[in-house]
């Protein structure tokens, strides 16, 4: 006897492409305990997540994760938009940690949208855009021999 199919199938989580591992590790976590409703979970693992991944860039100085926003919109490396987004997502994230009430849906949902799409644009765009320029270089090497 084997197995052909089954249902409902599950959804392999991951992070987005050139996430450093140890984000991406907290995000995939973060992923899961959303997929479980286990949003109190999600929450904790995607605000990690952030706070990792703006660890990770070369050069920010150490503090607060507000103050790493800071930086990284000072020295233009991310938009107006995410830092005002990302502002919002941390103001209610802080609230929601220090509610005694459990998480819910519509507190995890904001969090993982932002997460998401922090780590494309930090993370994934540049590594796409690198990843495109080595294979613009190798063609051109390739043509020039």
């Amino acid at each position: 006897m084997s197995v052909l199919d089954v249902w409902p199938c599950t959804i392999a989580s991951e992070a987005p492409p050139h996430t450093p591992p140890a984000v991406a590790k907290r995000f995939v976590e973060g992923e899961d305990a959303y997929l479980r409703g286990s949003w109190n979970a999600a929450v904790a693992m995607y605000r990690s997540a952030l706070d990792i991944a703006t660890k990770a860039v070369d050069g920010i100085p150490r503090g607060t994760f507000y103050a790493r926003l800071q930086w990284l919109h000072e020295h233009r490396l991310i938009t107006p938009d995410m830092k005002d987004w990302a502002d919002h997502v941390r103001v209610e994230g802080n609230d929601a940690l220090h509610d005694p009430d459990e998480f819910t849906e519509d507190d995890a949902k904001p969090l993982r949208l932002f997460s998401e799409m922090f780590l494309r644009y930090m993370f994934e765009l540049p590594g796409e855009v690198a990843a495109f320029r080595g294979r613009t270089a190798e063609v051109a090497e390739t043509a020039a021999q």
